[in-house]
């Protein structure tokens, strides 16, 4: 390969400090004596992927070796399993140099896992009593907007973290868009983005090792090891943005490191690679034992909002792909970054408004009448959406990042729609609330769910039970 650009690392600077729920980052330490571990984690693997249903990550200083997985079975014995690591693409340059990701699937029957000193989720629960839901989180630097990632208040996701893991749920579901710093700081408001890790001039991509580390890994510590992890990527980790860090350290497949490589050219350029939708996945879990859930996740990384892109072939089928892994006569939910039919106030779609997201509306038309609810996140509020024809629609995209501007709620007149054949009916319920926060989820009896909408401390927002529709208390 050419030469380019090289970010140059070493394993005595790697390590962003953060207060948690205090500071966004201080300038890079010394990597941690004797090994230790960055973040540890488990993500729920695709149906029929690992025999567990689970996959252990860890991430380590350049420099360290990946370390051994440690799991306990039944019979007290122990299994030890050599990580691997998840390599980035030569054609990133070193950008994610600093951190090495490794991954072991877990084996079937653990009962306890353990990566150096970090226990993780050893198993899929087998009740799932309670669910964790939010997404948008990172810290917004982008162009002129920039967020406070020194304030608590203005920047809350290391707070929201430390709250889902005093909730200790059962299980995690995080609703896409975790990175978001796109830009450096301004040199003239160090105090509110100082030393945040700048995009790399000349790489068609905006994150790194450390961006992932100020933005992800030290804000979610409290959490990220408290349950198994269902994920799915948002626009944010599109190939142009945040991909290369989501695939390496966070997409549950395996061999998928390398999604977002950047191609080079015949003149040593290097250019994002071509935008794709990644196949659709399932995740089951056990609510009780004679009732499961299956999570069927769709990539909605790429497309457009307001109308529709040339994305929308490969989006299309995504959702006919989705549909076949519904579970017919159980019970589905369909995890998409992008809402399918979701109201956005502030928005180039309408003058007062708009619906959103257009790639997603034409692309799932007709394909969704197995799933018993739609959850997403994309719009920077909290949302529930009732249309005839189709699951409810909820937004969590309240976990951290910049909110929307608020405006008082006002039920939209008329459904999404793009011509006479591709329309649905107005909304009949819904509400929005500009605030961080995150959801817990609870199963009830009759396929009934309570989604239980807080505030950032833990404190009520809204109470809302899915039975067929949404149905959410007063403010």
């Amino acid at each position: 390969m050419s030469k380019h650009l090289v970010w140059v690392t070493t394993a005595a600077l790697c390590v962003p400090i953060m207060a948690s729920g205090a500071s966004a980052q201080a300038a890079p330490a010394p990597a941690p004596p004797g090994g230790s571990i960055i973040a540890a984690y488990s993500l729920t693997a695709p149906v029929g992927a690992t025999p567990s249903g689970l996959v252990a990550r860890a991430i380590v200083p350049n420099g360290i070796d990946c370390p051994v997985l440690v799991t306990t079975h039944a019979s007290g014995a122990e299994k030890r399993t050599k990580m691997r690591e998840r390599k980035a693409p030569v054609t990133t340059d070193n950008a994610f140099a600093a951190l090495r990701s490794c991954s072991a699937n877990i084996p079937a029957g653990a009962s306890r896992a353990v990566v150096g000193s970090r226990t993780i989720p050893a198993s899929l629960p087998k009740q799932t009593g309670s669910i964790a839901v939010f997404g948008d989180t990172g810290c917004r630097l982008k162009g002129s907007t920039v967020q406070d990632c020194n304030d608590p208040a203005a920047w809350p996701l290391a707070r929201v973290a430390q709250s889902v893991a005093r909730e200790k749920p059962d299980l995690i579901l995080f609703t896409g868009d975790f990175f978001y710093r796109e830009a450096a700081c301004p040199d003239n408001l160090a105090s509110e983005c100082g030393a945040s890790p700048a995009p790399i001039p000349g790489m068609p991509f905006k994150d790194s090792a450390l961006a992932w580390q100020a933005d992800v890994f030290n804000p979610m510590a409290p959490m990220l090891a408290s349950a198994p992890i269902v994920v799915t990527r948002g626009n944010h980790e599109a190939c142009d943005r945040g991909g290369n860090g989501y695939f390496i350290y966070f997409d549950p497949r395996e061999g998928t490191e390398g999604t977002c490589a950047p191609v080079e050219q015949p003149d040593g350029s290097l250019v994002v690679t071509p935008p794709r939708v990644t196949p659709s996945f399932a995740v089951d879990v056990a609510v009780t034992p004679s009732r499961s859930l299956r999570f069927v996740v769709v990539d909605s990384a790429n497309g457009w909002d307001c109308e529709v892109s040339s994305i929308l072939p490969q989006q299309r089928a995504a959702y006919v792909a989705a549909q076949r892994l519904a579970a017919k006569k159980k019970e589905s939910w369909l995890i998409v970054h992008r809402p399918v039919a979701a109201w956005q106030m502030n928005t180039d779609c309408g003058p007062n408004g708009g619906w959103i997201s257009a790639d997603q509306q034409v692309g799932s038309y007709g394909l969704l009448g197995e799933y018993s609810v739609m959850v997403s996140s994309h719009i920077h509020t909290v949302q529930t959406m009732n249309i005839p024809g189709i699951p409810p629609q909820v937004v969590l995209g309240n976990g951290g990042t910049l909110l929307e501007s608020p405006v008082p709620f006002s039920l939209p007149v008329t459904g999404p729609s793009f011509d006479d054949s591709l329309a649905y009916p107005a909304p009949t319920s819904g509400w929005w609330e500009v605030s961080f926060g995150y959801a817990m989820v609870h199963p009830k009896a009759g396929g009934r769910w309570q989604w239980d909408m807080k505030h950032v401390d833990g404190t009520p927002m809204r109470d809302c039970v899915l039975a067929g529709r949404m149905r959410c208390s007063a403010p």
